[in-house]
């Protein structure tokens, strides 16, 4: 992909790009929660309820959206810019790729349980299955709340896990000789 995007990609040159960049997504993205969020609002202007009372429900989702990722922005900021981590480079690509691999795997789970939640509106399956696909779609809220969890203790995990690892690392890398391709070189 970055071989067919190199052209996109060297439009952003400088940080400030990044903002237009993010308010495209932000545009581009609909979420199953902004969608609910705005049928929450149909049905209660439909009811005759104020239409300020109305923008509580989208000014509320878009300020914890703002929140939220805010709080994570300035999170990874201060993980990647920390001297002890920015010196590191073995360091930043494990975590990275704990974290790559913790986002994929969640949002491959919420990818296949929308799928499956829209087939079983469709075709109305029965079946033990069929009965968990809906007590997890009916319970997003608890789904979020253990992602954010598995986001903690994945990450608390690979912390533990990092040390003990880059050690056998470097261990096997002495053992493998000077010219060996899994020596871990100094950084």
């Amino acid at each position: 992909m970055a071989n067919l995007l190199r052209k996109l990609f060297r439009l952003i040159d400088r940080s400030w790009k990044m903002f237009p960049l993010g308010i495209l997504f932000g545009l581009g993205f609909d979420t199953s929660s902004e969608i609910a969020i705005l049928g929450i609002a149909s049905i209660q202007a439909v009811q005759g309820t104020s239409i300020w009372l109305i923008l509580i429900f989208p000014i509320l989702f878009t300020s914890g959206m703002c929140l939220v990722d805010t709080a994570d922005g300035a999170l990874m900021m201060a993980l990647y810019t920390s001297k002890a981590f920015a010196r590191d480079a073995v360091a930043i690509l494990y975590y990275s790729v704990v974290l790559t691999g913790i986002t994929v795997f969640v949002s491959a789970f919420i990818g296949v349980i929308q799928v499956l939640s829209l087939a079983q509106n469709v075709a109305d399956p029965q079946g033990p299955f069929w009965d968990g696909v809906s007590a997890i779609g009916d319970h997003f809220e608890i789904v979020g709340g253990s992602i954010c969890g598995v986001f903690v203790l994945v990450g608390l995990v690979s912390v533990a896990l990092y040390r003990p690892w880059r050690r056998r690392m470097e261990r096997e890398g002495r053992n493998d000789g000077a010219g060996s391709e899994t020596a871990i070189p100094d950084l």
